[in-house]
């Protein structure tokens, strides 16, 4: 993919479980560590309402184009810039030449 391809800029975050003294994982808020900063591009895929109480559950998928080489795992938090912030699915490499990940954003309406 070209650079006019990937016009955006993303950073990977991965969860880092939160232990105890006795390193013992706690239950709870996770911290993040930044694991690198890539060109990018985000396209909407769908929007998924699930009514509910007492809002309706509004979720965004989107496809993530980054490069090939991209350091992105499954539950990563993924921030576009200007874009916001997605939970990485699984990432796809169509014959090692870029990679795919579909990205949710959820929120209430």
């Amino acid at each position: 993919m070209g650079p006019g391809m990937l016009p955006q800029r993303c950073t990977i975050w991965r969860p880092l479980p939160q232990k105890d003294e006795y390193n013992t994982p706690l239950n709870g808020e996770d911290d993040y560590q930044a694991v690198n900063s890539y060109a990018c591009r985000l396209s909407r895929k769908s929007i998924q309402a699930t009514r509910g109480e007492p809002d309706t559950a509004i979720a965004e998928v989107y496809m993530l184009y980054m490069p090939a080489a991209a350091n992105v795992q499954a539950g990563d938090l993924v921030k576009v810039n200007g874009a916001g912030e997605y939970r990485a699915g699984e990432p796809y490499r169509p014959n090692n030449h870029h990679t795919e990940v579909q990205v949710e954003r959820e929120g209430s309406a």
